[in-house]
């Protein structure tokens, strides 16, 4: 019996290090990651507001696309985004507005275009020549 519990008692170890080891790889930043999309810029999933896209180092006078993009298109130099309005706050479910913009950048010169509401992304898709 005294076997039985100390065979038990070693499988329940080995799991809870297999499972510890798990978390701490492949934990709370998993998915955090960069991906780039050209010229130098690269879109960043920081946590799950802080997704930007924006060169590896910036400053206030960068031209990025601030938090939070949602979706992204990248054609030729340009990157067209979608991006959800966040508000400062505690808690996630305080930051979330449910609100989106349109946000273009050329990743060229570098340069901005947004927040824009769908209207005016529209007309500046046409008048880049990006639709």
């Amino acid at each position: 019996m005294t076997c039985r519990i100390l065979y038990w008692l070693k499988q329940l170890l080995k799991g809870l290090v297999l499972s510890f080891s798990f978390f701490m790889v492949c934990g709370a930043g998993c998915s955090d990651f960069s991906e780039k999309v050209g010229n130098g810029y690269y879109y960043h999933r920081i946590n799950s507001i802080d997704q930007i896209i924006a060169p590896k180092r910036w400053n206030d006078t960068t031209p990025i696309i601030p938090a939070k993009v949602v979706v992204y298109k990248i054609t030729g130099r340009y990157v067209a985004a979608k991006r959800e309005v966040i508000k400062e706050g505690k808690h996630v479910s305080e930051m979330l507005t449910g609100k989106y913009d349109f946000w273009i950048l050329d990743t060229l010169k570098p340069e901005v275009f947004g927040p824009m509401d769908k209207r005016d992304f529209d007309i500046q898709i046409s008048k880049l020549g990006l639709s």
